[in-house]
């Protein structure tokens, strides 16, 4: 009962919304056809004009779970669909999307895709941004921007022994255009564990988006879980 309370806290935190059922917006069924059908995996933020942002991935057809399954991107305001595209056709291989929104609207969604990492922005196409050990590999990635509009991201992968590794990469946003020109790094590493099948697990990025101008630089936060002897919750700035 404390743990679910902890977490109830948590996410109040987070979502920076009361409890209770009358502070919830909900879309009628009629509203929600807009949308892709059976919708299984998804990720929302919500940007300072209280437009929601949400990646998803569902069928094209309602009520026909054997039609295409695709990610997609929607943009929603006061229940009304503004925008409902295909950034991704290649599932059902598509998993675990993401999405932050920067500080002019744009969105940044990340998602695994068989064996490898994809990005995409509305300032962008899609960027291939990693390559994993196999298709088999839970990279569960996760993005978040900067003030400056510069993606980073975060994912799990396994080294050629299958032992864990965290890695990371920095997109750069100096023209209104995001390249990745600088390579990913191994931010955590579990190759020299003795521990049976040593993973890293649900890895997260954020980054401060409370820096003002001269105030002091961005600062890039990453945490995960370590599944080794002991299970331990790691950070890193």
């Amino acid at each position: 009962a404390a743990a679910n309370e902890v977490n109830k806290c948590l996410e109040d935190t987070a979502t920076v919304r009361p409890r209770g059922e009358k502070n919830w917006k909900m879309m009628t069924e009629e509203q929600g056809h807009g949308l892709a059908a059976n919708f299984d995996m998804s990720k929302v933020d919500v940007d300072t004009n209280d437009t929601v942002h949400v990646v998803y991935r569902g069928n094209e057809l309602q009520n026909n779970f054997a039609s295409p399954k695709r990610l997609r991107y929607a943009k929603i305001k006061n229940n009304s669909i503004l925008t409902n595209i295909v950034i991704s056709d290649k599932a059902p291989e598509t998993w675990f999307p993401w999405i932050d929104v920067d500080s002019q609207l744009n969105y940044h969604a990340v998602w695994q895709s068989g064996e490898k990492i994809y990005y995409d922005s509305s300032l962008t196409t899609q960027i291939e941004i990693a390559k994993l050990k196999g298709s088999n590999v839970f990279s569960r990635p996760s993005i978040s921007v900067d003030t400056q509009g510069n993606p980073h991201i975060v994912w799990a992968d396994l080294d050629e022994n299958d032992k864990g590794l965290l890695k990371y990469r920095k997109g750069n946003n100096s023209d209104g255009t995001v390249k990745f020109a600088d390579p990913e790094l191994v931010l955590a590493n579990l190759s020299n564990s003795t521990a049976p099948n040593p993973q890293i697990r649900f890895p997260v990025i954020d980054t401060n988006k409370l820096a003002k101008d001269n105030d002091w630089e961005d600062k890039v936060f990453a945490g995960w879980l370590e599944v080794t002897d002991s299970n331990l919750i790691k950070f890193r700035r």
